[in-house]
């Protein structure tokens, strides 16, 4: 088995910060690019099975333990947040089952399924240029699982991951603390 990943928010904030038309058109012009993008990588990866995951619509644990948990990052555009049932509708039309549970992250949840996966003996292609997700690559099984950059179209493994902050990703906490 071969689960493909796909950091929802990850993806499309990226496509649409891309795309130089703003408003309705703009929203409308991402759709379709990250359809486009999520297609080539079932093309690419072949999965036998995929999962796009969603933040939850209640605040994680982390902004409840820290209120200033993502304060410094940009807030998604109201007209983008509001299409995103949209962008669900549309990844399920192409075979990509959409995931969110109520008060998890994006992240979290696929860092455990992708361990789950890797866990059961399974290979797992995770895509999403968020750097928390180098620390994936400590397990035991990670010999099955690629971080995939789709807009440096590259893997990210302990040589990159070394190379980017210095450090093997099993210390990547000890770096970010």
């Amino acid at each position: 088995m071969h689960l493909l990943l796909i950091d929802g928010l990850n993806l499309i904030r990226r496509i649409h910060a891309a795309i130089p038309i703003e408003g309705a058109d703009g929203v409308n012009a991402a759709v379709d690019a990250s359809v486009h993008r999520i297609n080539r990588l079932m093309q690419q990866f072949q999965p036998t099975h995929a999962v796009c995951c969603f933040d939850g619509p209640e605040l994680s644990w982390r902004h409840l333990e820290y209120p200033d948990y993502k304060a410094g990052r940009k807030p998604m555009p109201q007209e983008l947040r509001d299409a995103l049932p949209g962008f669900r509708e549309q990844f399920s039309h192409i075979g990509l089952a959409s995931l969110a549970m109520a008060t998890v992250e994006a992240d979290d949840l696929a860092a455990t399924l992708a361990t789950k996966m890797l866990q059961h003996g399974g290979h797992v292609t995770l895509v999403s240029t968020d750097k928390g997700f180098g620390q994936l690559l400590c397990q035991p099984e990670a010999d099955r699982l690629c971080l995939w950059d789709a807009f440096g179209r590259r893997e990210v493994n302990a040589q990159s991951i070394s190379e980017r902050f210095g450090v093997l990703p099993e210390r990547l906490l000890d770096y970010w603390s």
